[in-house]
């Protein structure tokens, strides 16, 4: 079923967290692509004074506050991936103000189209919405790697956190392009200059049709 409304070209990009998505999404928009960020308005629609933000609080508690009244994410972060039950319970809170922060973005947007840069973008069913899916994989014991450099912490924490995620295997077999980033970063933006011709190939082409 469909969430978003729009008749812009909707190119999901995705993989696991600490697969270098990043690093795709940037080289991307240096290449003139406009991008979607889910996670920028993940972070604005929990902004203090907003409704997301109050029902987390009430269901969650202040201690989840920083002294500024922003959201201690981290601190939200390793109580919801310690436990299942938690973390649906801020996915539900979180999903309708997501799609209403997505539309708007897609709204405001004066491009023909769109990369929507979403790590869960078939945990959150948003995949049924793109033309489209790039995803960025990487191999499991890199992934892990990664991930303990990027966030510094446990091992534990690690698999909680990727098994949250829908295998990436699965998300391959679904995808419209793969980008493979166990490499450097050189070997990555080069398959991204060769996957650039075929986005905007589909691009030319669904508006045309």
């Amino acid at each position: 079923m469909s969430k978003l409304s729009t008749d812009k070209i909707l190119i999901g990009l995705t993989g696991n967290i600490a697969c270098g998505k990043s690093t795709v999404a940037q080289y991307l928009k240096k290449e003139g692509m406009e991008i979607l960020d889910a996670d920028c308005v993940a972070r604005e629609i929990v902004l203090p004074g907003t409704p997301a933000l109050k029902e987390i609080v009430q269901t969650f508690g202040k201690e989840y506050l920083h002294t500024d009244g922003t959201l201690n994410r981290k601190k939200l972060g390793r109580h919801i991936f310690a436990d299942e039950t938690e973390r649906q319970k801020l996915d539900q809170i979180m999903a309708q103000y997501l799609q209403q922060g997505f539309q708007a973005k897609i709204d405001q947007s004066q491009a023909s189209h769109l990369i929507f840069d979403m790590p869960l973008l078939f945990e959150q069913n948003y995949d049924q919405d793109m033309d489209a899916i790039i995803v960025v994989h990487v191999q499991e014991s890199i992934q892990q790697e990664r991930l303990q450099q990027r966030d510094h912490c446990s091992l534990e924490e690690v698999k909680q956190k990727m098994q949250s995620q829908m295998p990436l295997k699965e998300k391959q077999k679904q995808a419209t392009w793969q980008i493979d980033n166990n490499g450097t970063k050189e070997e990555t933006e080069e398959q991204c200059q060769k996957l650039l011709p075929k986005l905007k190939k589909l691009v030319k082409k669904e508006m045309h049709s």
